[in-house]
């Protein structure tokens, strides 16, 4: 099954956790001021741009 941890562009943290880097990071603004992120994932989120880890083709 397809999931964020076996694709390509998914950069684990910790926790089951991790980053998309599909796309740029997207702004974000808050009181401390603005700021660049990564839509945080769950190990298992998924998506419709998915590209399997070399090694990891099915």
């Amino acid at each position: 099954m397809e999931a964020c941890k076996d694709c390509k562009f998914f950069l684990a943290c910790e926790d089951g956790q991790g980053l998309c880097r599909r796309f740029p990071p997207q702004v974000a603004i808050n009181q401390s001021g603005t700021f660049a992120v990564f839509p945080p994932m769950t190990n298992q989120g998924w998506c419709g741009e998915f590209a399997a880890k070399k090694g990891n083709e099915e």
